[in-house]
């Protein structure tokens, strides 16, 4: 029997909104490698406002490995962290002349009271 693994700690949370391309025709599954990763949205108050990331920025490089060697099932794995888990992303912004390395540390996920 596989052992269990339990996150005890709040989840953490990057605060981003992605548009994920994958390979032919778009057949999305969860070993399909992605082609390129750009954020949508950058929610307020999040680890990705406080990274300065913003809309339209392409994620080129997630902890020093090229987005394209990238699963979807691994960037669920990402989401899995937990708070204050740092990684790096490199990002190359439109307008600017060559990407950039950012250093996120994850934020706590917040649940809006109903």
């Amino acid at each position: 029997m596989a052992p269990l693994t339990v996150n005890a700690g709040p989840l953490g949370f990057i605060g981003i909104r992605c548009s994920v391309s994958v390979g032919l025709f778009g057949i999305v599954s969860n070993n399909a490698h992605v082609k390129e990763l750009v954020i949508v949205e950058v929610i307020s108050e999040s680890a990705a406002q406080r990274a300065a990331l913003l809309a339209r920025d392409r994620i080129l490089r997630i902890d020093g490995n090229p987005v394209s060697d990238h699963s979807i099932n691994s960037l669920r794995k990402i989401g899995e962290k937990e708070k204050g888990d740092k990684f790096e992303l490199e990002v190359s912004r439109p307008d600017a002349k060559a990407p950039r390395t950012v250093q996120v540390t994850l934020g706590a996920w917040k649940i809006a009271p109903k």
